[in-house]
């Protein structure tokens, strides 16, 4: 593994491609000085396969850490198992072994398939660079994998993710209340699932914006999401934290009460207010 460290090293930069944000804009490159196990990785697709491949035959590993790794030790979710720093997916004739990456800008995922020794690995520069994965696992190891659905990324052909795609573009090009007046176009015309247009839609378009800074766009957003379902907590919950991001705490307050009024077990919810209520009893200026 030639090209792998997990502090930046200066031959790198010629071939270091910088993350992006879900609406393309470029971020600065990520050039750690001090090793982060968790986030400061920066590798190659041949130099990550080059280690799945080694994984597997056991190569620089001990006996028993290779089977710690490749063993179930602990259940995640149905068809989703973990052993000592990998997820793994049992199979009829052996496990397939998996990681994933999430860095702001950067997406990755490897798998490799202890029984068919058929594996893939996907780095990416883009908040959006999971979209094909479910697809491309298809098409590599014959079908879709529960580790992929276990991250819940966005798909490219889920009805949902089509329509906050082109919602936020219309919110860049021509504001909010266009998109909004589009959305509800959309849901009358009957080009997608009635389904898609549930609470979550909405919820997703508002994050999608508060992550590329876009408060007070999110937060009308949120405000529609609250009038179309008055009775759902969680549109509440993310309109409250909406208004802590612009400052607002009153505002803030009011909705996450609202929330945990609709959902007693919203301990998110309660936590938040109480810290609410702390922030404002204290004097301006301390």
């Amino acid at each position: 593994m030639t090209e792998t460290s997990f502090v930046w090293e200066r031959r790198f930069g010629p071939h270091l491609a910088a993350g992006h944000r879900e609406d393309g804009v470029a971020l600065d490159k990520l050039t750690p000085e001090v090793p982060q196990a968790a986030w400061s990785l920066h590798t190659t697709a041949p130099d990550y396969a080059r280690f799945l491949v080694a994984v597997l035959h056991g190569e620089g590993l001990s006996t028993a850490a290779r089977e710690a790794m490749l063993t179930p030790l602990a259940d995640a979710e149905e068809g989703i198992r973990w052993g000592l720093g990998w997820g793994l997916q049992p199979g009829p004739n052996g496990v397939a072994f998996w990681h994933w990456g999430d860095n702001v800008g950067y997406k990755s995922f490897a798998l490799l398939d202890t029984s068919t020794r058929k594996g893939l690995v996907l780095l990416t520069n883009s908040e959006n660079g999971m979209l094909l994965l479910q697809p491309l696992l298809r098409v590599v190891l014959g079908r879709e994998q529960p580790a992929a659905d276990w991250l819940g990324y966005d798909r490219y052909d889920d009805p949902r993710y089509q329509i906050t795609a082109e919602l936020f573009r219309i919110i860049t090009t021509d504001g909010v209340a266009a998109a909004l007046a589009r959305h509800e176009a959309l849901k009358a015309a009957g080009m997608y699932p009635p389904d898609a247009f549930g609470e979550d839609l909405l919820n997703a378009l508002g994050y999608r914006l508060l992550r590329t800074g876009r408060v007070e766009e999110a937060i009308a957003v949120f405000r529609r999401n609250v009038e179309l379902f008055p009775e759902a907590y969680n549109p509440y919950d993310s309109l409250g934290e909406a208004y802590l991001m612009q400052g607002n705490l009153r505002l803030a307050l009011e909705n996450y009460q609202k929330s945990v009024a609709l959902n007693p077990g919203n301990t998110h919810g309660a936590r938040m207010i109480q810290q609410l209520r702390a922030a404002l009893l204290q004097p301006k200026g301390q």
